[in-house]
């Protein structure tokens, strides 16, 4: 994939140059007190290279949709190998409250055996909710609740398939960089969000509980899942300071990269329609 996006590149940066050149010429050329400023490269001539934009424009839309499908497929297989490796229990025989809470919520529930604390929401059309046994047993049943109810806002949202798309668009677009900055927000807002519908139906306490039990493990990668441990820090900074809004701020390099890329594009896509 570092192939193509180097590919991309030389792509790109040959479609600024030409763009460029292109409309430079034809908007001298336009003007009254420069006529046939270039006669050598008149806006005519350049139009007749429709077929080489052309090319150019389809190689770049075929890198984007070829970064795109890879990310998406190597995101699906994350989370797929991440979920098979886990022995799953059957949650009705041994965990009769996660049957209550399956049943209430109309969300299936896997429980794991696993040493770890472990909980995160998965699938994309039908989500569910992945615990494991050792979550179950450090957290009283008020916190298992919290961290429940926390996945299970994301399930109804469908926030893992949002994930999904949202992440592959941004490695896709790479050279909008401002794109990772929004991606990063959306999810932290969405981590808060579900602590926000998590508190409402328990408490505050119960929920900075679950969460600093939590901060003992790091988040293991998982594809398009989305783990409760995700945007921790600044999730217990928002219950402790009541701040529920996220940080807006973004570097300059970023956004410089960004309207540099939105640049071109335009002065591509004037060259190539424009009468």
């Amino acid at each position: 994939m570092r192939k193509i996006r180097y590919a991309l590149n030389a792509i790109l940066g040959c479609l600024f140059v030409e763009a460029l050149l292109c409309t430079s010429v034809s908007l001298l050329n336009s003007c009254s007190f420069t006529p046939n400023l270039v006669p050598c490269c008149d806006f005519e001539t350049l139009k007749n290279h429709f077929l080489i934009h052309f090319i150019f424009g389809g190689l770049v839309a075929l890198s984007i949709v070829i970064l795109f499908l890879w990310r998406l497929t190597y995101m699906l297989y994350q989370t797929k190998k991440t979920v098979e490796q886990y022995q799953v229990l059957k949650v009705l025989n041994h965990f009769p409250m996660i049957a209550e809470f399956q049943k209430k919520a109309g969300i299936p529930v896997h429980v794991i055996k696993n040493e770890k604390l472990v909980a995160f929401a998965y699938g994309y059309f039908k989500p569910k909710i992945l615990v494991s046994s050792a979550l179950i047993e450090q957290m009283d049943s008020h916190e298992l609740q919290a961290i429940l109810e926390h996945e299970c806002h994301h399930c109804l949202l469908k926030v893992p398939l949002k994930k999904l798309i949202f992440n592959s668009t941004v490695h896709a677009l790479y050279f909008f960089p401002i794109l990772k900055h929004f991606y990063q927000k959306y999810l932290a807002n969405k981590e808060i969000e579900a602590d926000q519908y998590a508190i409402e139906r328990t408490d505050k306490k119960t929920l900075a509980t679950a969460l600093y039990k939590m901060l003992r493990f790091k988040s293991h990668r998982s594809g398009a899942a989305v783990n409760m441990t995700d945007e921790i820090d600044l999730r217990i900074q928002a219950l402790l300071t009541g701040n529920v809004n996220c940080p807006g701020s973004f570097s300059l390099k970023a956004a410089v990269v960004s309207l540099s890329s939105f640049y071109m594009m335009m002065m591509f896509i004037v060259c190539l329609f424009i009468n």
